[in-house]
């Protein structure tokens, strides 16, 4: 049975209660992918199948399916102003900084967070590319205690 849920309304105040803010794609994105893997069970309680065996609550699918995704809300301005007098180059990378401030951490939790979820993607039986590459990018040192622990060699 297919079912067709709109999950949009819980996946915008998830990603406020989580600090991060879904743009109008991922919100459709991860509504999509939610009533793909979507089902009732016989009690008429919708499930969610996410390869590692049916999830039932609502707010795990969400932490699950909007890994990556959703930018932090920042609840101040940046600290770093950016400097009047500099060139243009030193401008954009004061902007630069600025706009990262806080991103940093949030990705880190996210790559932990992808983790904890679906296991060492370096792993034998388990090699998920798009996982490691996030994962490295966003986290070095996780990966690098990642592929350590898989036994693979850089």
């Amino acid at each position: 049975m297919n079912l067709s849920i709109l999950f949009a309304p819980q996946i915008r105040a998830f990603g406020k209660a989580a600090g991060r803010q879904f743009t109008k794609a991922e919100v459709e994105a991860i509504e999509t992918t939610m009533n793909a893997v979507a089902s009732l069970d016989d009690a008429g309680h919708v499930r969610f199948d996410l390869g590692a065996g049916p999830v039932g609550t609502l707010d795990d699918a969400l932490t699950m399916m909007s890994v990556g995704m959703g930018a932090p809300v920042s609840a101040s301005t940046p600290a770093s102003p950016i400097p009047a007098g500099s060139n243009a180059t030193e401008r954009a990378v004061a902007m630069n900084a600025a706009l990262r401030t806080g991103a940093d951490a949030h990705k880190r939790e996210q790559a932990e967070t992808l983790f904890r979820t679906f296991g060492n993607p370096w792993r034998e039986g388990r090699t998920n590319r798009s996982h490691q590459g996030f994962i490295t990018n966003t986290h070095p040192q996780l990966a690098s205690r990642l592929r350590r622990e898989a036994g693979v060699r850089t």
